[in-house]
């Protein structure tokens, strides 16, 4: 009998919320701080389903010793609730941990995951086009002036009779390595969906 009592102050002493019930999920007993959970009326007596639905209690008026543990948002705040069932005594307990604190930290952090991957998707694309402007300046601008500049230097040495054939020779291939160049660094520029998806 002591030790029983001993173990129902305990309870009471508890500063989380603590809910006994019987084989019938009724309210047998609560401490003070399962009280301000569900200040608006008497516990004792209640059906805990009322106040708790996530709560499924088998329905045949027998307590199993059995442990589960749900999430419940009870008012504005959150609770971790651990069912404890105890067959030999025919009862059960329910205890409760406030978790709106971590519940406010896990939507923080969801929502911060949802910005950074809307922010690394927006410099992907910042990059992308980046890449395809260069690319095509390259392309465009600077390799269409050298074409022509080649193609100018063979006429020009077709046209005239210079004197040191060689050196228009050097010039031309030259220009061919910087456009050959050119083209291998506009084939890098390309956008790493071709790459990815061909």
């Amino acid at each position: 009998l002591k030790s029983a009592q001993m173990m129902a102050l305990f309870a009471q002493l508890d500063p989380d919320p603590v809910i006994r019930l019987n084989k019938f999920g009724e309210i047998l007993e609560t401490n003070q701080a399962a009280q301000s959970v569900f200040p608006d009326f008497p516990l004792i007596g209640k059906r805990i389903s009322d106040l708790v639905p996530t709560l499924n209690l088998p329905e045949n008026s027998v307590i199993n010793s059995e442990t589960k543990n749900i999430t419940q948002k009870i008012g504005e705040k959150y609770f971790s609730i651990l069912y404890r069932g105890d067959s030999s005594l025919n009862l059960a307990q329910l205890y409760f941990r406030d978790i709106t604190e971590l519940k406010k930290y896990e939507e923080a952090l969801l929502d911060y995951q949802f910005k950074l991957k809307n922010l690394s998707e927006r410099l992907h694309d910042l990059i992308e086009e980046e890449r395809r402007r260069i690319s095509s300046g390259l392309h465009d601008g600077i390799g269409q002036s050298l074409s022509l500049l080649r193609i100018k230097l063979l006429r020009l040495q077709e046209e005239s009779n210079c004197p040191a054939p060689e050196q228009y020779e050097d010039l031309v291939t030259n220009m061919e390595d910087i456009i050959r160049e050119l083209k291998e660094i506009t084939y890098s520029l390309k956008p790493r969906l071709l790459e990815e998806m061909g």
